[in-house]
């Protein structure tokens, strides 16, 4: 009890701790066993992030008997925050009434700070291979983008060619026009002379 390195503390329905081991002292922010029991009056208030949290856990002992690994946060003297994994059974007398609280803590912060380091890496991993395939889709696009300006830009040649040929072929028959003017005189005057 004294030498476990998880916390083992037994606790009132109230929230008296009643008895308490020195790594729940330490795990709590307090130097010692006593210092702590005498300053923590109402477990569910001072050492629970949530006082619901605790309120259900009884709720849930007396009907269950028992609850095995659940996770609570609870908070140290100087109020930060830490996880752990809660496991509990009911202390009841020899007529079956209940008396106390059983609970042993562990301390999974490291778990929890690994826990969230591979879900880091996974994240960075997945937005990697997004980032590569956004990439890859984008070259791609921009490849396609590429072919169709310079299709763009064949088809824009060809217009200037055939607008070029219009261009020459108006100008071509606007001079077909106006020598057709000029000749028709010179070929029409010679005629009437020689039928006169």
């Amino acid at each position: 009890f004294t030498s476990a390195l998880e916390g083992i503390l037994r606790v009132l329905p109230e929230g008296r701790i009643i008895e308490a081991n020195p790594a729940l002292a330490v795990m709590a922010g307090y130097e010692t066993v006593e210092e702590l029991m005498s300053q923590v009056g109402d477990v569910g208030h001072q050492i629970y992030v949530d006082p619901l949290d605790f309120e259900q856990l009884k709720v849930r002992l007396e009907t269950e008997e028992r609850i095995m690994d659940r996770e609570v946060r609870l908070k140290r003297r100087d109020g930060s925050v830490f996880p752990v994994s809660l496991s509990a059974r009911t202390v009841r007398d020899e007529h079956g009434r209940l008396e106390a609280f059983d609970i042993r803590l562990f301390n999974i912060t490291e778990r929890k700070r690994r826990e969230q380091a591979e879900r880091d890496h996974l994240a960075s991993e997945a937005m990697s291979i997004a980032k590569s395939k956004l990439v890859d889709e984008l070259e791609w696009k921009n490849k396609q983008l590429i072919e169709a300006l310079n299709e763009l830009k064949a088809a824009q040649v060809q217009l200037m060619q055939s607008e070029k040929m219009a261009a020459v072929g108006m100008t071509a028959g606007g001079v077909a026009n106006e020598l057709n003017n000029i000749l028709a005189g010179i070929i029409s005057y010679p005629e009437l002379l020689l039928d006169s």
